[in-house]
């Protein structure tokens, strides 16, 4: 949806967020912030491959520059950039969120963004496809086996979150398929970092943060760290290499079964 239709838009929301922020004081640091899309403890994890940070004042030049600037060319034109409208599943939770977001980009760029509650079935029928899909809205992404391909497939021409955005870009495609039908894992492993590198520079959307579960694990459960993923939906270690751990038995309290 305009005015998202051009990159530089969409680079600039990018760079006009202030992640850390949103973390710590709504989300309270139950997420990291995140300028990627595979995650840490995903094969396949580039470090490089990143979109740009908080940068207010480059996105203010960013849009500037890319003509939607007031004549003096000091600040942005908010009727260049129109009208900017988030909607979002209208639970009591998510109206903190949606409210810092829409401050954020109003503090920004000084133009108002107008919220859009919308009753939690309706949201998820709106981003179903494109046709309905709203101008600014949040997704997320859950893998279902810890794979890169598992995160990028949703993004080619015919993927499960292209269709809803809007995104395709041939290219990216041709090079996720060369990723998926190589046999090599290591060759295979460069060419997914290949594709994410394409579709993160498109900017299809700004990347954000990844969540965090916290557990309490009692000393005497050994080796839980080695294997925990950040993408664990569950349990530590639930897409981890193996999913049995050893038990220190000396260290097991009493009370507690020792076989």
């Amino acid at each position: 949806k305009p005015p998202f239709t051009d990159k530089n838009v969409r680079e600039a929301f990018a760079m006009a967020f202030d992640r850390d922020t949103f973390v710590n004081d709504i989300l309270k640091g139950a997420a990291k912030t995140y300028l990627s899309w595979v995650p840490p403890g995903v094969p396949g994890y580039d470090p490089t491959a990143v979109q740009k940070g908080y940068d207010p004042e480059g996105a203010v030049k960013k849009l500037i520059d890319a003509g939607y600037g007031t004549p003096d060319g000091k600040k942005v034109d908010c009727k260049k950039l129109g009208e900017l409208k988030i909607t979002y599943s209208g639970t009591s939770r998510n109206h903190a969120r949606f409210q810092y977001i829409a401050g954020n980009f109003a503090k920004v760029f000084g133009c108002p963004v107008t919220l859009d509650p919308v009753d939690p079935t309706v949201f998820t029928s709106l981003v179903k496809k494109v046709e309905t899909a709203p101008q600014i809205f949040l997704l997320g992404w859950v893998q279902d086996y810890p794979h890169p391909q598992n995160w990028l497939f949703i993004m080619a021409c015919d993927g499960l979150f292209a269709n809803r955005i809007g995104y395709c870009n041939p290219e990216f495609d041709k090079a996720l398929a060369a990723a998926n039908a190589e046999t090599d894992q290591a060759k295979a492993i460069e060419l997914y970092k290949a594709a994410q590198k394409i579709f993160l520079n498109d900017y299809p959307g700004a990347m954000l943060y990844y969540n965090e579960n916290w557990y309490l694990i009692k000393p005497y459960v050994l080796g839980l760290k080695e294997h925990y993923s950040t993408s664990d939906a569950g349990w530590p270690g639930q897409f981890g290499p193996i999913e049995t751990y050893d038990i220190d038995l000396s260290k097991v309290g009493p009370g507690y079964p020792t076989k």
